[in-house]
């Protein structure tokens, strides 16, 4: 019964049981008040049934330096109420993070406050980001939006030197499943030039029995106003196009319609699910731009650009490109 409870509590560890091969993970991201350091963490698990399942900790940085930090699977403790994670001495929560990493490659301690977060709303019919295909047991991949923005205070110690994140923003969010989709388009971004601004962008091949379709997610926060425009809620993405300096995207529903561009810039290469292995294979740029523009019933309500935005671009994404919405 937990485990069904569970579609409506996204956070929480789905533990698997027995099922393999299975990966979840968290994604902690923040940006300084100055936008001039970007950090990205992920805690997780990777399970496998063949002597590698594993812990890990995944940091990602401005600078595109990414570092995996392996555990064992035992060194990985979860709670759900309230929700929290810890691997070793590093520990996350929806308020918190503490960080304890002593490695050779990657030296960080100290400690982060999560204030004012704005999770994408769980439903009875539509639990989170995912809407009813949450409930869909066969789907490769599942995602949850722990928070479109929030404030984040405090200072961590970073090779040696102490970067203060206090006036900064935050994002989280969380994948489970069995692998990550074979292409997809993932963006981020709450840095505009007005506060409480915040859009995610998911797109993604997405199996379905013999077949398979173009997926998306797209929510804009603005203020506190939660736009949603998705495959379930019947929105249309009218064009996709990706190129090697640009990702643009057009999309509409009844009442909104929405355009962006997005530069794509270098990224550091972070390991990813295949349904077999962990193994660096996902490209993500936390220093890219976006353009974005939002018009509702032919108004403008708002154009404006983003920077910095997280970026990923994985896979042949001709899949998305040739698929219908």
């Amino acid at each position: 019964m937990s485990r069904f409870l569970n579609h409506w509590h996204p956070v929480r560890f789905h533990d698997p049981g027995s099922k393999r091969p299975y990966f979840e993970g968290w994604y902690f991201k923040m940006v300084s008040k100055d936008r001039k350091h970007k950090l990205a963490f992920i805690p997780g698990v990777f399970l496998n049934g063949k002597d590698n399942d594993h812990s890990f900790i995944q940091i990602l940085d401005g600078s595109h330096l990414t570092t995996y930090h392996r555990f064992s699977y035992e060194a990985f403790h979860a709670q759900a109420n309230p929700f929290s994670v810890s691997i070793e001495k590093n520990y996350f929560s929806l308020e918190t993070l503490v960080l304890n990493m002593n490695g050779d490659s990657r030296r960080i301690q100290g400690e982060l406050h999560f204030k004012n977060r704005y999770p994408w709303p769980v439903r009875l019919l539509s639990p989170g980001a995912m809407g009813w295909y949450a409930f869909v047991p066969t789907m490769e991949c599942y995602h949850g939006i722990l928070s479109m923005d929030h404030a984040v205070e405090g200072t961590l110690k970073i090779d040696g030197r102490d970067v203060d994140f206090s006036g900064g923003r935050g994002y989280m969010e969380k994948d489970w499943g069995v692998s990550f989709p074979l292409a997809y388009v993932w963006l981020q971004c709450n840095h505009f030039y007005r506060q409480n601004i915040s859009i995610m962008v998911s797109i993604a091949r997405i199996p379905w029995k013999q077949s398979a379709f173009r997926g998306f997610i797209i929510g804009l926060l603005m203020k506190d106003r939660l736009i949603r425009l998705t495959t379930y809620t019947g929105a249309v993405i009218d064009h996709l196009s990706i190129s090697d300096r640009e990702v643009s995207i057009t999309a509409h529903d009844r009442r909104l319609q929405m355009k962006l561009k997005a530069k794509r810039s270098a990224g550091g290469t972070l390991y990813g699910p295949d349904g077999t292995q962990m193994h660096q294979h996902v490209s993500e740029s936390l220093c890219s731009e976006v353009v974005l523009t939002v018009r509702e019933k032919d108004q403008m309500i708002f154009r404006g650009t983003g920077y910095p935005a997280a970026l990923e671009v994985h896979g042949p994404f001709t899949e998305l490109l040739d698929q219908e919405s």
